[in-house]
């Protein structure tokens, strides 16, 4: 996943009109601590799917859908949430994407039942879509190429890992300790403080609004991908030989195929939902 990220990234930070500065210890902290946030919060609420289940009557099946709808949603959208970076700014998207990430994490952690529940995971995989992308652009567009990059993202990525294994052992402890909603409020302080820092920690950039984004690759990049994810996340459940599995790979696949054709045969490079994935 760091290799795509990556690129995702540098295509997000093409065309600034300033050349790379050197960034400080607050933008890295900044930048790392959101990394941390939506890395964690895909394991965090692992530890607490038990008590998730009793307290909002979800049913075996149903509760698959907590950890599943964040994964379904981010992976569908990650494609155009770093597209969004490139075409709003950098610092934006960065700004507006940590908030809507704490906003959902509030909804979670206030969810009534099981159905606002989902909605909510939804809405933390969309927002993570935005800001993962737009933080991983801050990093590619502050840091000179060299050693400063790199030792920048070292740390970017060595957080992948750790934050998988600390979302574990933090759910359990604000579950033991407080309740399973205490695993999403969490999220809420982080959110509101890096939106409010962004401004004055993220160097600024301009948006690009002459740019567009081509809306039918887009859709048939996000319908693609979802659908490709989902035959994925339910196969182990439901059977890799399933009416269901095969036939959302097989549909999955052709809309991806789809989309690649009308990519490469799209009359504005400019509005290529791929220039996202592209360092020029």
């Amino acid at each position: 996943m760091a290799q795509p990220m990556a690129d995702l990234g540098r295509s997000a930070c093409s065309g600034a009109p300033a050349p790379a500065r050197p960034g400080g210890w607050r933008l890295l902290t900044l930048v790392c601590l959101v990394q941390f946030m939506v890395i964690a919060d895909a394991s965090i609420v692992n530890v607490a799917l038990t008590r998730i289940r009793v307290s909002l009557g979800f049913t075996e099946h149903e509760l698959a859908w907590v950890p599943d709808a964040y994964f379904l949603v981010f992976g569908g959208f990650l494609l155009v949430g770093g597209r969004a970076a490139d075409l709003f700014g950098r610092r934006r998207t960065f700004a507006l994407g940590a908030v809507a990430f704490a906003a959902a994490s509030g909804l979670c952690g206030l969810a009534p039942n099981a159905a606002v529940l989902v909605l909510g995971r939804s809405a933390q995989g969309l927002a993570a879509a935005v800001v993962e992308p737009a933080a991983l652009a801050i990093l590619l567009a502050t840091y000179r190429e060299g050693p400063e990059r790199t030792r920048a993202l070292g740390v970017w990525g060595a957080l992948l890992g750790f934050g998988a294994a600390a979302g574990v052992l933090l759910g359990g402890l604000l579950t033991d300790l407080a309740s399973w909603r205490w695993a999403f409020f969490v999220n809420v302080p982080i959110g509101v403080a890096v939106g409010g820092l962004a401004a004055a920690v993220v160097p600024r950039d301009r948006a690009r609004p002459h740019r567009r984004l081509n809306a039918g690759s887009a859709v048939l990049a996000t319908a693609g991908l979802v659908l490709v994810l989902d035959a994925a996340i339910e196969a182990p459940t439901i059977g890799w030989r399933s009416p269901r599995t095969i036939s959302e790979a097989v549909v999955g696949a052709l809309l991806l195929g789809g989309f690649s054709f009308a990519e490469r045969h799209s009359s504005s490079a400019s509005g290529r939902v791929t220039r996202v994935w592209r360092p020029g």
